[in-house]
C-alpha cells in the first residue's frame, strides 16, 4: 500500500505534501497500517472481505512454510495454498446475531488441518497418503445451508458438523453434490454501531465463559505471554466490558489532544472541515546532481536531528501498546489493540473509552 493511500485511510496527512512509501521508515510501516485500519473503521472480517481475510491467512502460512520446510513437501503445500485461494468463503443461515451473518467459512488451511488432527503434526505438506478422506460417516448434524458466497453455485448447499468434533462450530463439512470438503471459520464478523458498547463484542463470543486463552503481544508484534487461567481472563473481560464507543472522531481528537499536551504545539491537529488529522512537517531541502551516465538524480534532505511529527505521533500513541488475541473454546478469535497512553482500545470498527482507574488496572495485568 502506498503511503498516500495509507494516509487517506488513516485520516492523517501532511499539510505540505504526501511522502512516497520509500521515504517512510520500514520500522513504522506496519504500525501505520494498523492505525489506518483503526482510524478508518476498516473491518476486514465482513462478508464483503472474503479475499482480504483469506489472503492474510495464506500469506502468513506461506511464510511459515518457506522458513520451516524444504523440498517437494513445500511444493505440495504451496500447491494446496494456490488451489484454495481460488475457492471463496461462505456464510450459512444458522449463525446470525442481530440479523448479521457473523461466521465466514473458508477452505480449511494446512495449519488448521494439523490442529484438528487431519494430518500428522510433523507433516510438511498434503500428499495423497496423508490427506484425510471425508466419507458420509464424518457428517454430523446439519448446521445449515450456504446463504451467501461469491461462487453462487454453492448457495443452498448443506453444511454439516464434523462428527469427530460434534459441538465445534469452527470446523464444518460442505456437501457439494456428494463432494465433501472441510471448511473453517476463525473469526466472528460483527459491526459495532455508534451507540453500542463493547458488550456487543463480548456477548457475541460468549465471553468470558467461552474464552480459553488470551495471547498478549507488544505493539511490535513480539509475543509476550499467554493467559489461560479463568480468573485473569474473567478480570480482563470485565475491565473491557461496558465501554463506550467514542467513534473515529472521538479517537482522532484524543490522539491530537495527547500530542498537544505532550509537545505543546499544534504540529499535529484535527481538521474539522475534512475530518482528518493533519501534520505540519518541514519540507526537506532538495538537491540534484548528474550521475556518470547523465541521469539527473534528485535527493531530499532534512536538517540533522530533525524528527518528523508524523513519525513522532505514531511513537507517542503506540507507547506501551498491547495487542490481544482472545480465543474461544471453538477457536474463534477477537483481536483487541490496547493503547494505554490514549486510554482506549480498538476492535473491529470501533474505538472504546477506558476510564483512568480501568486503564491502570489493565496496565498491571498486561505488564505495561
Amino acid at each position: 500500500m502506498k503511503s498516500d493511500k495509507l494516509q487517506d485511510a488513516l485520516g492523517m496527512v501532511k499539510e505540505e505534501y504526501l511522502r512516497e512509501s520509500e521515504q517512510s521508515s520500514a520500522g513504522n510501516r506496519s504500525g501505520w497500517i494498523k492505525w489506518a485500519a483503526i482510524a478508518a473503521g476498516i473491518m476486514l472480517l465482513g462478508t464483503g472481505a472474503f479475499f482480504a481475510v483469506r489472503g492474510i491467512r495464506k500469506n502468513a502460512e506461506t511464510t511459515q512454510l518457506t522458513d520451516s520446510s524444504q523440498g517437494s513437501e513445500v511444493a505440495d503445500t504451496k500447491a494446496e495454498i494456490a488451489m484454495e485461494d481460488a475457492v471463496y468463503g461462505f456464510t450459512i443461515n444458522s449463525f446470525t446475531i442481530n440479523n448479521q451473518e457473523n461466521l465466514i467459512y473458508f477452505p480449511i488451511s494446512f495449519m488448521d488441518r494439523k490442529r484438528f488432527n487431519l494430518v500428522s503434526a510433523d507433516a510438511l505438506g498434503l500428499t495423497p497418503e496423508n490427506t484425510y478422506q471425508i466419507t458420509e460417516n464424518d457428517l454430523g448434524e446439519l448446521m445449515g445451508t450456504v446463504t451467501s458466497c461469491f461462487d453462487t453455485s454453492l448457495i443452498g448447499k448443506n453444511v454439516y458438523h464434523f462428527a469427530s468434533f460434534p459441538d465445534n462450530k469452527a470446523i464444518c463439512i460442505l456437501d457439494n453434490e456428494g463432494v465433501y470438503d472441510f471448511y473453517y471459520a476463525e473469526y466472528l464478523s460483527l459491526s459495532v454501531g455508534e451507540n453500542d458498547s463493547s458488550d456487543v463484542l463480548f456477548a457475541a463470543n460468549g465471553f468470558p465463559e467461552d474464552c480459553v486463552s488470551i495471547e498478549v503481544q507488544s505493539g511490535e508484534d513480539a509475543f509476550l505471554f499467554r493467559i489461560t487461567d479463568a480468573e485473569t481472563i474473567g478480570e480482563l473481560c470485565r475491565l473491557l466490558s461496558g465501554r463506550e464507543n467514542i467513534g473515529d472522531r472521538g479517537a482522532a481528537v484524543r490522539r491530537v489532544t495527547l500530542w498537544q499536551e505532550t509537545y505543546g504545539n499544534d504540529d499535529v491537529y484535527f481538521d474539522e472541515s475534512t475530518g482528518t488529522i493533519l501534520t505540519r512537517s518541514l519540507m526537506p531541502e532538495e538537491s540534484t546532481y548528474t550521475d556518470s551516465d547523465g541521469t539527473v538524480i534528485t535527493t531530499y534532505n532534512y536538517p540533522e536531528g530533525y524528527v518528523d511529527p508524523y513519525d513522532l505521533a505514531y511513537k507517542l500513541w503506540s507507547q506501551g501498546e498491547r495487542d490481544l488475541t482472545f480465543e474461544t473454546k471453538d477457536g474463534f478469535k477477537i483481536f483487541v489493540l490496547y493503547f494505554p497512553e490514549l486510554r482506549l482500545f480498538a476492535a473491529y470498527n470501533a474505538s472504546f473509552d477506558l476510564p483512568e482507574e480501568t486503564n491502570i488496572a489493565l496496565k498491571g495485568i498486561l505488564n505495561n
